[in-house]
């Protein structure tokens, strides 16, 4: 470039010397020489910008690699509600910490009678303990995928329920999961991981409604492979607007096993883990700014139940009264010899404004293996359970729905609690539930006539009416406070005659909630 700018220069000044001895050529030749100066004064002047611009873009892309590289080593920290999490500037990277701290006190009212099923020495325990103690990591890498660590350092009624064990298994490890997202509206989870199953249990329990999920939500998810730390792999589709603006599709389907920390060596040789499929459809039918309505249906099948030699298959079905304190279950069926068994029910949810309503239906039948519960073959028992419940956000904040869960989250509380300024969002709740775990059980009666089949099962009727009040101080902190009256009913035989014996128990459980 600075040779064309030199060459140029010597163009022009040879001609304004070639000008100064030619004037007398005439007017025509001095104005074609005149012409030729201004064209190359011209020529010259591009030149020079020319070089200007290239060295410009030059300075300009210098600038622009410097930034880049700047971006690719800075890494933001961002403290949403207090939650760590590191980002790199293209966000190609993530990593969040989590934490959740529940920590519960229990007390039992019991009215023990001659009908009490547990006998008239039995005493409720009361007591406080760490329901819940989250710590995790979660977050993204190479944009498309991502991973979730928790661990679990809680427990049901106690604050170490680690042990290794057929039945209650190492809790320690919660989630373990990793998952691509490259394909749109897809993910594929893998690990240790709790999937989309039933509206209860697709809800976070840092934004459950009450103490416990419903009796029905508990033993389905547990007897039919939706619950957290499952062995298993999980494909989920996930999209708004696919029919019409505003609604909300989610179709999830998982294979899962057992789950973390349940040892499979035997003495007898190897103790088979319980396998089933499962899935989950639901669509946000309607939707608003102040309304989201979703209604879905959720199915699942076991193929394979636990066992710790062959033949020896069997599953069994029970919960707590909907507090996790007192070790006893009332509702409880015995072990049942069997094959397969499946699973369906239907949910539903809406909120509008600051009012939320949902329920959910749930009905399973166990097919009966060669010799089957009482030894006899072909009777497959039949069980169900549902929840309705509801609340009112008094202070008129609205409980949000999540798109990617199919959920809905707690209100966030417009003036956060402070000495002297908001008192946070406060809701009142209820819910009515019951599992039913008899099967041809019999009628109150004498006998013959009322009494049970030989494969006839009794289980018990448990019903639970709860009412809650719950406050949210702000994003992180709220206070839960449980009412529960449980109603249990089933039939015993005592001297050749039927009656219905039961158990009327009232709760009271309160809970100090911390989420990260």
């Amino acid at each position: 470039m600075r040779k064309k700018i030199l060459l140029a220069t010597t163009a022009v000044v040879a001609v304004f010397a070639f000008a100064g001895t030619a004037e007398a050529g005439g007017r025509t030749a001095k104005d074609s020489r005149d012409a030729e100066i201004q064209e190359l004064k011209a020529r010259l002047d591009r030149l020079e910008q020319q070089s200007a611009d290239e060295q410009r873009a030059n300075q300009d892309a210098a600038v622009q690699e410097q930034s880049r590289l700047l971006k690719l080593e800075k890494t933001p920290v961002t403290l949403a509600n207090g939650r760590p999490c590191f980002n790199t500037a293209d966000n190609s990277f993530q990593a969040c910490l989590r934490a959740r701290v529940h920590f519960d006190d229990i007390n039992y009212f019991q009215k023990v009678g001659d009908h009490d099923p547990l006998g008239s020495t039995h005493d409720w325990g009361n007591g406080s303990s760490f329901r819940r103690v989250y710590f995790g990591l979660e977050g993204k890498f190479f944009t498309d995928f991502e991973y979730e660590l928790r661990i679990q350092l809680g427990g049901d009624g106690v604050e170490n329920a680690n042990a290794n064990s057929t039945t209650g298994g190492n809790r320690l490890i919660n989630i373990a999961r990793i998952a691509y997202r490259g394909i749109p509206n897809f993910r594929l989870n893998v690990g240790a991981i709790e999937p989309l199953f039933t509206l209860e249990d697709s809800t976070s329990s840092a934004d459950l409604l009450f103490l416990e999920r419903a009796s029905v939500d508990v033993v389905t998810i547990g007897s039919f492979g939706g619950d957290d730390a499952r062995h298993g792999i999980e494909a989920t589709f996930q999209k708004a607007g696919m029919f019409y603006s505003g609604d909300n599709l989610i179709a999830t389907s998982a294979f899962t096993g057992g789950r973390t920390g349940i040892d499979h060596g035997t003495a007898g040789g190897r103790n088979d883990e319980q396998t089933q499929i499962l899935g989950r459809l639901v669509d946000r039918v309607y939707s608003d700014p102040d309304t989201n309505v979703q209604v879905g249906v959720d199915a699942s099948h076991d193929f394979r139940f636990q066992q710790s030699a062959p033949g020896s298959e069997s599953i069994s079905f029970s919960d707590f009264p909907e507090a996790r304190m007192d070790s006893t279950k009332l509702a409880a069926t015995p072990s049942i010899k069997a094959d397969s068994a499946n699973l369906w029910g239907v949910e539903g949810g809406a909120n509008w404004k600051n009012f939320f309503v949902s329920g959910e239906y749930y009905n399973w039948t166990v097919h009966a293996s060669d010799g089957g519960f009482g030894g006899f073959v072909g009777h497959n028992p039949n069980f169900h359970g549902w929840y309705v419940n509801g609340s009112w956000v008094i202070t008129g904040e609205s409980k949000g729905y999540d798109a990617g869960h199919g959920s809905w989250g707690s209100p966030k509380p417009d003036h956060p609690f402070a000495w002297g300024g908001g008192w946070g969002a406060w809701e009142v709740a209820a819910r009515y539930s019951e599992l039913d775990l008899n099967w041809q059980d019999g009628c109150v009666g004498a006998s013959p006539a009322c009494d049970a089949p030989a494969w006839g099962i009794r289980g018990g009727d448990q019903q639970i009416a709860t009412l809650g009040v719950n406050w949210y101080l702000n994003n992180n902190l709220k206070m839960q406070f449980d009412y529960s009256h449980v109603d249990f009913d089933v039939l015993k035989t005592s001297a050749g005659v039927n009656n219905q014996a039961g158990q009327t128990l009232n709760i009271f459980g309160t809970r100090v909630a911390f989420a990260l």
